[in-house]
């Protein structure tokens, strides 16, 4: 399910680039298959993956919140919330800009 939502995400974040910059791929629209770093939107990526991620997940019916993760003996309360960290400053980091510029 997560190599899914990855790909899907990165495939998601080139599409909305391209259709928020649709003038640019008018005159060369092969452009669109040419691997770039800063070809991507992020919201995008989060958006398409984490929506196609949930659909794979109820098409192969995999449980939803009704398993708990068991962390390690000596995993601190901090350790423990580390991917929700790890969410939250992608989305400021998104919101925030602080992504490649389209200025230059």
């Amino acid at each position: 399910m997560i190599i899914i939502g990855l790909i899907s995400g990165l495939l998601g974040a080139r599409l909305l680039f391209a259709l928020e910059h649709t003038n640019a791929y008018v005159t060369a629209p092969l452009s669109l298959f040419a691997l770039s770093a800063t070809a991507l939107d992020p919201w995008g990526g989060l958006l398409v993956g984490a929506a196609v991620a949930y659909l794979y997940g109820r098409a192969k019916d995999l449980p939803r919140g009704g398993t708990r993760m068991r962390w390690p003996r000596g995993f601190g309360i901090h350790d423990r919330h580390r991917p929700c960290h790890l969410l939250s400053a992608m989305v400021w980091f998104a919101a925030a800009g602080a992504g490649p510029s389209n200025s230059g």
